[in-house]
C-alpha cells in the first residue's frame, strides 16, 4: 500500500496513475488543494488562476480525458493593468500601449542586454528580458505570484515556462505591429462547469472510496494525522 500525503492535484494524479494499491491522506474536508473551486451566487471561483494547456500532447490528452465532455477551448485574452491602462499579455508583446519613454527603455535594454549568466530566477529575468521589461513587469509580477524573493528560485524550469521572445517580435510590439507571445498557451482548455476543481473530481466524479481519500480535520500540533 502506497500512502500519499495530500489530496491536491499531484497526489490525486499519483493515485490515479500508480498501478498498485494506494491511499491518499488529506487533512482538509475537501480534496483539491490549491486547485479547489468555490461557488457563490451561481459563479465558480478558483483558488488562484488555473487553465489547462501543455506542450506535451500525452499529458494534455490525459487531462482532457478526465473532464470528458465538461470542457471548453478558448483563445487567450489577458490584459495587464499598468500605469492606468491595459497592456496586452505578455507584456513584451504590448509595448506600444506604454508611454514613449517606457517603450524606448524596454526596447533599448532588451536589444542591448549585457547581463551576465544568471545564477537565480531574478538574474535570469534581467539576463533574458533586459532591465526595462524586468523592472516594469516580470520582477514585480513574479514576486507577487511566488510570494518569495526571486533570488531564492532556481532557473532550470524558467525556459520552458517563460520563453524568450524573438527580437523581431519585441521591435514589432514597440512599433504597434501585432504579435503573439507564449503561443503554447494562446489557446487553452477549461471546465465548462464546476470550476477548475472539476479536474480533481473527474467527470463524472469518481467515488471517493475509489480514490482512496481519507478525510479528517487538522491534527493538533506535534501529533500525527488521524485517519
Amino acid at each position: 500500500m502506497l500512502g500519499i500525503l495530500g489530496g491536491g492535484i499531484s497526489g490525486l494524479s499519483l493515485a490515479h496513475l500508480y498501478e498498485g494499491a494506494s491511499e491518499v491522506l488529506e487533512k482538509e474536508d475537501r480534496i483539491g488543494g490549491h486547485c479547489r473551486s468555490h461557488q457563490k451566487d451561481g459563479f465558480w471561483y478558483d483558488e488562484g488562476g488555473h487553465i489547462l494547456f501543455s506542450r506535451d500532447e500525452d499529458v494534455l490528452r490525459r487531462m482532457l480525458a478526465v473532464l470528458g465532455d465538461n470542457v471548453e477551448r478558448r483563445r487567450r485574452n489577458n490584459k495587464i493593468w499598468y500605469k492606468g491602462r491595459f497592456v496586452k499579455y505578455p507584456f513584451e508583446n504590448g509595448l506600444d500601449a506604454l508611454d514613449k519613454e517606457d517603450v524606448f527603455d524596454c526596447l533599448y535594454s532588451y536589444l542591448n542586454n549585457d547581463y551576465p549568466e544568471p545564477t537565480n530566477f531574478k538574474e535570469w529575468i534581467y539576463h533574458t528580458f533586459g532591465r526595462g521589461i524586468a523592472e516594469r513587469y516580470l520582477v514585480p509580477y513574479n514576486e507577487k505570484i511566488w510570494k518569495t524573493s526571486l533570488h531564492r528560485m532556481t532557473t532550470d524550469w524558467a525556459g520552458g515556462r517563460v520563453p524568450k521572445p524573438p527580437a523581431e517580435d519585441v521591435i514589432k510590439s514597440a512599433l504597434g505591429i501585432s504579435t503573439e507571445g507564449y503561443t503554447h498557451q494562446l489557446y487553452y482548455y477549461y471546465p465548462r462547469e464546476g470550476g477548475f476543481e472539476a479536474l480533481d473530481r473527474g467527470e463524472p466524479p469518481e467515488p471517493r472510496e475509489q480514490l482512496g481519500v481519507v478525510r479528517h480535520g487538522p491534527s493538533p500540533p506535534g501529533q500525527p494525522p488521524a485517519g
